[in-house]
């Protein structure tokens, strides 16, 4: 292991001392008849389109990147058959970084082929806001990664649901919205909410509310892992429920069927958690449907109501 260590840290070096040369060289001289541009930082995945008036067969593509203070992190080198024509490619980084330079030059003799194309990671403006539009919280959240979401709020009368639209990896400027039930809807799966501190163990549970029919459904909890370590589940609560924990993921599956209509709500899945620290104040647990199955009525599948409101772990 010293061994690769030690040949990864002369390539390192000899590749800072090829930019070093070359990366000045690229910036000044360069073809006017390839010209590289980049598209797109996705987390550690950088795409680039290289756009060529003539074909080179001997072409390598120098990628490197650098952290907040332009210090070198990362390089990697491309070997490539340029076309006529305009050619996206991609290349992918496990270090962090926060600007990417990209050039071309020659296999051989190092010369540049084109001028360096250089981009910063993007980061886009990402608002919380509750029904009536108040602000509930701001961030400024990395290309490809995803917004934290903020503590629950609360409305009286209703039961907070989640935001819309739904969170996923930030790619543009956003605002989610709180979103509500009344607690009259047919078939809510509500996450609690519960408060706990760092290495405390908090058990929170899975209420079916609402008005209840028989039905079926498959479903999968999701937690914060970063936040959160799975302790145990409890399932024997409802003869209705089984369940169990995913190995090496961060969810556990579970169905629920009811074979007659339910009067009141009934408390179907407990989890605990050990909190594992507090970088965030609110660490977010959440249902996804997988399948929905249907109780034949005069012979028919009508398709069954559901709802889902998020719950989680308030971190003192």
């Amino acid at each position: 292991m010293k061994t690769k260590a030690v040949r990864f840290s002369c390539y390192f070096v000899i590749a800072s001392i090829i930019l070093a040369l070359v990366i000045p060289a690229a910036f000044a001289l360069g073809s006017n008849d390839i010209q590289v541009t980049i598209d797109e930082i996705n987390q550690g995945r950088i795409s680039y389109t290289i756009d060529s008036q003539a074909a080179y067969s001997n072409a390598l593509a120098v990628t490197a990147v650098y952290n907040e203070k332009m210090q070198m992190v990362d390089i990697r080198r491309t070997p490539l058959n340029i076309s006529v024509g305009s050619n996206t490619y991609f290349v992918n980084f496990s270090n962090s970084f926060e600007c990417a330079k990209v050039f071309l030059v020659d296999a051989n003799t190092y010369k540049p082929l084109s001028r360096c194309a250089t981009r910063a990671v993007d980061y886009y403006s990402v608002q919380f806001r509750d029904y009536n539009g108040t602000l509930l919280s701001e961030q400024l959240v990395r290309s490809g990664s995803k917004a934290v979401r903020p503590s629950p709020p609360t409305r009286n009368g209703f039961i907070f649901a989640g935001w819309s639209p739904a969170l996923d990896s930030i790619s543009d400027d956003t605002v989610y919205t709180a979103q509500y039930l009344t607690g009259q809807e047919q078939n809510i799966f509500r996450v609690e909410t519960k408060t706990g501190s760092v290495g405390n163990t908090v058990t929170v549970s899975v209420k079916l509310e609402g008005t209840v029919l028989l039905s079926g459904f498959d479903m999968k909890l999701y937690y914060d892992e970063n936040l959160l370590e799975y302790v145990g589940h409890d399932a024997e609560l409802s003869l209705d429920v089984t369940a169990n924990k995913v190995s090496g993921s961060n969810r556990i599956a579970f169905n629920y069927s009811s074979y007659k209509n339910v009067a009141s709500p009934k408390e179907i899945l407990q989890v605990t958690f050990r909190i594992k620290n507090a970088d965030q104040d609110f660490a977010p647990i959440w249902i996804d449907p997988i399948s929905v199955c249907y109780t034949a009525q005069n012979g028919e599948l009508p398709p069954a109501e559901f709802h889902i409101a998020e719950g989680g772990v308030m971190i003192r």
